[in-house]
């Protein structure tokens, strides 16, 4: 074995030489210095070696062993310790510094490292990639703000066309009419005497409907408010409104027993190990047949919180909705001298009324004989003006409003004030009570 001269060193990073005619690459390492640790001999180790430590390491980094290896051979600890065979190992002596003038200038040395894991980070051609790594940088290459100066998206989205040319605000050429198409008119539907303006703006008609007798004859016509049947119609409003509804009424009483509420399982089926079947520990577990439920569902109130404003622009859209689907019927007066449903019977035929018919009336009457009158109806819902529930408008294919009901609708009382069940509550043991 020829005598080998080492020194441990750490990459600084890469530059450039140039020559008359390229630019050569060049990694740059920092050698030394290194403090010869412990120097191995034939006679006591049975080889020659020399061990060679680079870069003072931190209290947290050197181990006990490590600190008494070196104390034993009085050389400064090292963080990293690599052994070097060599047959000159003589000329060492434990503590020794080696700086990188150990080596000649010019003179050619094998490199041996080990990679961080980052990669090929520089190119071997600057000309090729003037800018190394740029692709992986936070900003681009250039120095400016990553992305749109005015940070708009690059590019132009998918589907758009560039604006035209000229001033954005001016009147586009219109396409030429059709030679059989009349003329549009200018101005908008509801202009003139008979026009309003509504909540959003537009002029329109006032909503009206037909007022009818008990037979189904004429007796005059009515107009609606618009701010309780001309109102914007929300899906979404009306949905959740609904939802929180049908949440109330849960009773919310279910319940399941979990492994700790079956009674039994104390003790353990069998031995942990040596059986060949699986381990338990109880024959009440969710696994075992009579045991008890995972998961399962517990007492719990399921009622959620709906605002006063949410109800009524909820009832308001579900009101507008019916005007406009044809569903709302106004009846003058019912009055009956006796309970007697066959002649509520013979009103809905005289209405012609069809399919699931909700009569609203204005509160629970003195005697109780119109409620008692239609109650046995199977296809009649009877609901009071203080507790209509957007559900019962939507649910119902005709609506059947008196006289009174509209004018409770309208006047003092507005839609939706009083929660569903505290106004069906009421109104429920003013009947009885009306009844008795």
């Amino acid at each position: 074995m020829a005598e080998t001269k080492g020194i441990l060193g750490t990459k600084l990073g890469m530059t450039q030489i140039f020559d008359d005619t390229r630019a050569i690459p060049v990694t740059v390492i920092k050698a030394g210095p290194c403090f010869v640790a412990q120097v191995k001999t034939e006679a006591t180790d049975g080889y020659e070696a020399v061990q060679l430590a680079f870069e003072e390491p931190r209290s947290h980094q050197l181990t006990k062993p490590m600190q008494g290896h070196f104390d034993k051979h009085g050389a400064p600890p090292g963080r990293h310790v690599v052994e070097l065979r060599t047959e000159g190992a003589a000329n060492y002596r434990a503590g020794q510094e080696l700086r990188a003038d150990l080596f000649q200038a010019g003179e050619l040395a094998d490199v041996i490292g080990v990679s961080k894991g980052k990669g090929f980070e520089q190119p071997r051609n600057g000309a090729q990639a003037p800018i190394a790594g740029g692709d992986r940088c936070v900003r681009h290459p250039i120095p400016r703000v990553q992305g749109d100066a005015d940070g708009r998206p690059d590019g132009q989205p998918a589907g758009d066309r560039p604006e035209p040319r000229g001033d954005p605000g001016r009147r586009r050429a219109q396409p030429a009419a059709h030679p059989r198409s009349r003329a549009r008119t200018v101005g908008r539907a509801g202009h003139g005497p008979l026009g309003r303006e509504g909540p959003d703006g537009r002029l329109g008609l006032m909503p009206k409907v037909q007022v009818v007798d008990a037979s189904g004859k004429k007796v005059a016509q009515r107009e609606l408010a618009p701010e309780v049947f001309e109102a914007r119609v929300s899906v979404p409003l009306m949905h959740q409104v609904v939802v929180a509804g049908m949440a109330a009424i849960r009773r919310g009483t279910h319940a399941t027993k979990t492994r700790g509420d079956v009674s039994g399982g104390g003790r353990k089926p069998w031995r942990q190990k040596g059986t060949g079947r699986a381990r338990q520990g109880s024959i009440r577990a969710p696994q075992w047949s009579g045991g008890g439920v995972a998961h399962g569902p517990h007492p719990r109130d399921h009622s959620m919180r709906v605002n006063k404003k949410m109800k009524r622009g909820a009832l308001r859209s579900a009101l507008t909705d019916a005007l406009t689907s044809g569903k709302v019927s106004v009846v003058d007066e019912l009055s009956f001298d006796e309970p007697k449903t066959r002649r509520a019977a013979e009103v809905i035929e005289a209405l012609e009324l069809e399919g699931a018919v909700l009569l609203v009336l204005p509160g629970p009457s003195s005697d109780g004989i119109v409620e008692r009158s239609f109650r046995n109806l199977a296809s009649v819902r009877v609901a009071y003006v203080p507790a209509l529930a957007v559900y019962e408008v939507l649910a119902a294919d005709r609506v059947l409003f008196t006289r009174g009901a509209l004018d409770a609708l309208e006047g003092g009382t507005q839609p939706g004030d009083a929660t569903s069940d505290e106004a069906a509550g009421k109104a429920g043991k003013d009947a009885e009570e009306a009844e008795a």
